[in-house]
């Protein structure tokens, strides 16, 4: 895995499938129990993350997280990331 951090924007330009990639975001919105809506300062995109993986602490839209997952696209879909890991930054 890569040692720098990504952007959403970029994600139509590379091919990320099956390779777990890092975002540092912040949390724009909830949609369902594990599905959210993270922006990187740039762009936004859809997230995946497991109740069990989900942080403990409350987090709001200023709190900055690390989160690292596969980047998954359906065809005719906009990207969404499958997270493994979530950190939130001090």
């Amino acid at each position: 895995m890569s040692n720098t951090y990504k952007y959403f924007s970029r994600l139509s330009c590379y091919n990320f499938r099956n390779n777990p990639q890092r975002f540092l975001v912040f949390l724009t919105k909830r949609l369902n129990a594990e599905k959210y809506l993270f922006s990187d300062g740039i762009s936004e995109i859809r997230v995946e993350i497991d109740r069990d993986k989900f942080p403990m602490t409350t987090i709001n839209e200023k709190t900055k997280i690390k989160i690292t997952g596969e980047v998954e696209k359906e065809f005719l879909q906009s990207p969404e990331i499958d997270v493994d890991f979530v950190e939130i930054i001090r």
